[in-house]
């Protein structure tokens, strides 16, 4: 259990820095585009991982949940998440990324049935009203930015929903999964439809996916 949590704040301290290194490179490239990168940089980091770990065996294919989480989680929120910091400070888009909290414990709870707590509940209330504060916080439309953020958040719950349920597939393999096929679709379309990023930005993107 003790390891758990150390890797939940491991988790959380990457993710929570690639938000501001990313918005730094929104200027450079569209949201397609960086969104693609940024998992294809996951992908990349998770390989040599996915490649060690056994694969259990015996349990149904669950390709399907598998598609789904790509699809929702690696395909879509990426991307709001990215027109979100085209339109709001990294800061606001920081705080309002908790609510990937919210939608992730309410989706547990309707779908999955699982219990929430007393203290569980009181925390879910505090991060969903500092959301609220943050959507009418800063500069450049942060309503619109806000609406976007609490779209990726969904998508996210709904991932992580998801991916609890994934016993047929290592974690590694589920980040790898993500990373190609949804890196690789986002990636190909923003190239087709928005202007190619440079080469540095291609390189941060890459490193900050990897570590995110």
């Amino acid at each position: 259990q003790r390891l758990g949590w150390w890797s939940c704040f491991a988790a959380a301290l990457c993710f929570g820095a690639s938000t501001p290194a990313t918005k730094l490179l929104v200027g450079d490239g569209g949201p397609l585009t960086l969104a693609g990168l940024l998992y294809l940089g996951a992908a990349i980091a998770v390989l040599p991982f996915q490649r060690r770990e056994a694969r259990p065996v015996g349990l149904a294919p669950q390709r399907g949940l598998l598609l789904l989480t790509v699809v929702i989680g690696g395909g879509v929120a990426p991307v709001l998440l990215l027109l979100a910091l085209h339109r709001t400070t990294s800061g606001t888009v920081s705080v309002l990324l908790n609510l990937e909290l919210v939608a992730t414990a309410l989706i547990a709870r309707l779908f999955l049935h699982e219990q929430i707590g007393r203290r569980a509940a009181i925390g879910i209330g505090v991060v969903f009203a500092g959301g609220v504060i943050a959507a009418g916080v800063g500069d450049a439309r942060p309503a619109l930015g806000a609406l976007l953020v609490a779209g990726a958040c969904i998508c996210w719950g709904a991932d992580n929903a998801i991916t609890a349920r994934l016993d047929r597939y290592t974690p590694a393999t589920i980040t790898v999964a993500k990373g190609l096929v949804a890196g690789s679709v986002n990636l190909a379309l923003g190239l087709a439809l928005e202007s190619a990023p440079p080469w540095r930005t291609v390189v941060a993107a890459l490193a900050i996916g990897s570590v995110g």
